[in-house]
């Protein structure tokens, strides 16, 4: 299965979250999160109360999870590892982890 990076991916991603709940499915926001290096988005799926989990994996550079103005980078320790981010239905960002995967 061919991996799309993320910064194609998570905007679109994003925004399309909402549309099931949606009544009009009109366009309401976009966020991007992106690296210095190759990014990946792996799923993503939401709560009853409209967060939205997402996870993926990256390497050979660092991954900025934070979409807003504020900066929330993980750096690979070994090649490729994987991450998870939780975001307010709204896109503002709630938690994010990394792990080194071996």
């Amino acid at each position: 299965m061919k991996k799309l990076p993320l910064s194609l991916l998570a905007g679109l991603a994003f925004c399309l979250a909402d549309i099931p709940t949606a009544v009009s499915q009109d366009f309401n926001w976009i966020k991007q999160i992106s690296g210095t290096g190759p990014d990946y988005l792996e799923d993503m799926v939401t709560d009853a109360n409209g967060n939205i989990y997402a996870t993926g994996f990256f390497g050979g550079g660092t991954i900025d999870l934070d979409p807003g103005p504020g900066v929330t980078s993980f750096g690979p320790a070994n090649g490729t590892d994987i991450w998870l981010a939780k975001y307010t239905s709204t896109g503002e960002n709630l938690n994010k982890r990394e792990r080194e995967m071996s």
